[in-house]
């Protein structure tokens, strides 16, 4: 068994859903349809610290996954947005960025049994 199916046989719902928001999730359902399914895109998963920009979240400092592709262009699958990397870094402060690609993403979510942040 892959580690796909090894993740579907072993992680639960209730452990994947640890975060309020669905950014993580959301990101990693990308990566699962996109470069799993598809075949190699350039894309990464990131994880990171990001500052809000915007309703009850303005200035506030919070954790955040997004995907990254050819380390040029952000998709924000949560917010269904892409921007240039750099103006995206810039406008959302974001900070303590780690990369994960397919496989490492995998393992690490075995191995936690969430969706992430694992750094």
């Amino acid at each position: 068994m892959g580690l796909l199916g090894q993740l579907i046989v072993n992680m639960s719902w209730y452990n994947l859903l640890k975060n309020d928001g669905t950014c993580y999730p959301d990101a990693y359902n990308w990566m699962i349809e996109n470069e799993y399914n598809h075949g190699d895109s350039g894309a990464m998963l990131a994880h990171a610290t990001v500052t809000g920009t915007g309703g009850g979240v303005e200035g506030v400092e919070y954790g955040h996954a997004f995907i990254l592709i050819n380390n040029s262009f952000v998709i924000d699958v949560t917010t269904g947005t892409g921007f240039p990397k750099d103006e995206y870094y810039r406008v959302g402060k974001v900070k303590d960025v780690k990369l994960y690609t397919l496989d490492e993403m995998l393992r690490a979510s075995l191995s936690s049994g969430h969706y992430g942040p694992w750094h």
